[in-house]
Parts: structure tokens; sequence; C-alpha cells
């Protein structure tokens, strides 16, 4: 079953990332975040990941989401890029899923 990332979700996913709290403010960025997450020596939870790029919950400076149909889209979203990126690292060839070019693959480092 091949996970494909629409041209929509990839316009939803950088505008969601312009509202992160860190520094992972880009599809690049994103991708090597979840990318980092696969390949950590502990489990790291999605609610982990929602609290580091936008905030505590319970902090007043927390990004608030528009609808719980904007989280849950985020959410699928984040779900295919994992999905995507744990295939690729397990069929051991690993190529940037947003990359497209040699130029944008250094955006990674």
């Amino acid at each position: 079953m091949a996970i494909k990332i629409t041209a929509k979700e990839t316009k939803f996913l950088i505008k969601i990332l312009s509202k992160s709290i860190n520094d992972i403010d880009t599809l690049y960025k994103f991708e090597g975040y979840i990318v980092g997450m696969i390949c950590s020596e502990d489990m790291i939870s999605a609610s982990l990941l929602m609290k580091d790029m936008f905030g505590d919950p319970d902090d007043e400076n927390t990004m608030s989401w528009d609808s719980v149909d904007q989280l849950n889209q985020f959410m699928e979203i984040y779900s295919k890029i994992n999905n995507k990126n744990a295939s690729k690292l397990n069929s051991h060839i690993y190529r940037p899923i947003f990359a497209k070019t040699k130029d944008q693959v250094k955006e990674y480092s």
C-alpha cells in the first residue's frame, strides 16, 4: 500500500509548521525530526512531539488549534510521514520524502 502525501496536505503542513514554537518550521526539518524519533532508542509518543512543537496545553503561550478537524488532519499527515519513513528505513533505502532535488536534500542537514 503506497502512502501518498498530497499537495494539499503539504500546503496545510507548511502552514501549521509556521506556528511551531521550536525551530522545526520547514517540511525538511519536520521530516528529519520524525526520522530521529523513529531511530531513537526510546519510544517517543505523538503527545511529546505535540508538546515539543506547539507547547504545553496548560501554558497560555501554546498554539491553539482552530478546530479538532485541524488537529486531526495534522495527526493524519504526521502518521503518513512516520509510516512512509519507517518503511523506507526498514528497506535500507532512505530518500527524504519532500526533497526532489540535490539542493533540497542539502536542507535536511
